[in-house]
């Protein structure tokens, strides 16, 4: 099992990787906990080849904080087309 501190930059290194290749939002969002509807993100996370990471306290902190430039790039990407 991979220590919280791998976790997170695995997981900035994965937004990384989805700027990069434009992928869906929606899919990127169903990483983090309560942020679509349960049925929504279980549908997505299967999609998944790998179970995201359990975020909470200050590592969701840091996510979400990942989160926010990702939003920002793919809107603008999208509004540029």
């Amino acid at each position: 099992m991979l220590c919280t501190y791998c976790s997170i930059v695995l997981f900035i290194v994965y937004l990384v990787m989805c700027i990069s290749t434009l992928l869906d939002p929606v899919h990127v969002i169903g990483l983090y906990p309560n942020l679509l509807p349960a049925d929504l993100r279980q549908s997505l996370s299967s999609q998944h080849p790998t179970k995201p990471p359990t975020l909470s306290g200050a590592d969701l902190v840091k996510g979400m904080n990942s989160l926010i430039p990702y939003l920002t790039q793919a809107s603008e990407t999208c509004i540029l087309w």
